[in-house]
């Protein structure tokens, strides 16, 4: 059987009467009440009572008649109770009112609560329009306040160009200046500097000159020295040849006499010679023993190596 359960009843399925029989369904008789009513099938149709008054929220004095009249018209088959169809509609529909009075009541509360809502809400927009509006302000006082500042750093950026300018002209000025100190002093010490390595120069040259001069002096006098010295030997030469010119002169009269002399006597012992023989063999030992008289008279003496009148003696 199909079954429409209204609120919270509970359906119960029931067995079907047979033709004809009685429009009856049993009705549990408790201290509540509920409605459930069964789609009209072909052979019976019945509604049965099951929920609590304070569920459904029904007057007491509406549940107490209902309890009331089905006492009275209740009817016993085979140990169930049954109320005609005619008063369980009667029932249906007081509680179809019932329900559509607290339908209305709940839809008026609920209206009641939209219309708090609407205006909960209404005034939730009024302070969010009002705050939305003081933000608004806000920002037009902060962008005006973004532009002034704006236009005083644009002020301020041109001053600071300008003196940004000036500054950086005088420090330019200033640095050419420094540079230009910087080089004058450069020069000065560099010319001081040359000046100094030519003062210098200057003495060195002028000693060279000096040390130059001594030795030009120097040669000079060697010079001198050499030509006495040679002009000594010269006049060595003269002395020797003239010497050796008499020794030879001399030695050559001796021998003329001896040859015009008759000859002495001979000395008994052999080792013993007279002086007629000794002189001139003297003098030609004298002259082999000193064979480098004779190269210095005839090669000079700058070619003996002899420095002086001494050492000439001395050689000879």
């Amino acid at each position: 059987m199909a079954l429409q359960v209204f609120q919270h009843g509970m359906a119960v399925p029931q067995r079907g009467l047979a033709a004809g029989s009685p429009r009856r369904v049993p009705v549990p008789l408790h201290d509540s009440c509920a409605l459930v009513a069964y789609r009209r099938p072909p052979a019976c149709r019945g509604l049965c009572c099951r929920a609590a008054a304070a569920q459904h929220k029904l007057p007491s004095a509406w549940v107490a008649q209902c309890l009331e009249r089905a006492q009275r018209s209740v009817v016993t088959i085979e140990g169930k109770h049954y109320i005609p169809l005619a008063e369980a509609q009667c029932w249906f529909e007081a509680g179809a009112h019932e329900a559509e009075e607290e339908q209305h009541a709940k839809m008026d509360a609920v209206m009641a609560e939209r219309g708090r809502m609407q205006g909960a809400m209404a005034h939730l927009a009024e302070e969010s329009q009002r705050e939305h509006n003081e933000h608004e302000q806000a920002m037009h006082r902060l962008l005006d306040y973004a532009l002034a500042l704006e236009q005083e750093v644009e002020r301020s950026r041109a001053v600071l160009g300008e003196a940004a300018h000036e500054a950086a002209h005088a420090a330019e000025e200033r640095l050419t200046a420094q540079y230009q100190q910087l080089l004058l002093d450069y020069e000065h010490e560099h010319e001081a500097e040359q000046e100094a390595v030519m003062a210098s120069m200057r003495g060195q040259v002028e000693h060279l000159k000096t040390a130059l001069h001594a030795a030009h002096e120097a040669k000079k006098q060697w010079r001198e020295r050499a030509l006495q010295v040679e002009q000594q030997f010269v006049q060595l030469r003269g002395l020797i040849e003239s010497s050796l010119q008499q020794a030879s002169d001399s030695a050559f009269r001796r021998q003329q006499a001896r040859e015009r002399q008759p000859p002495a006597p001979a000395h008994p012992s052999p080792r013993i010679r007279s002086c007629d023989e000794v002189a001139p063999a003297d003098a030609d030992v004298a002259v082999q023993a000193h064979p480098r008289l004779t190269s210095a008279v005839e090669a000079g003496p700058h070619k003996l190596g002899v420095k002086s009148k001494k050492h000439l003696r001395e050689l000879i």
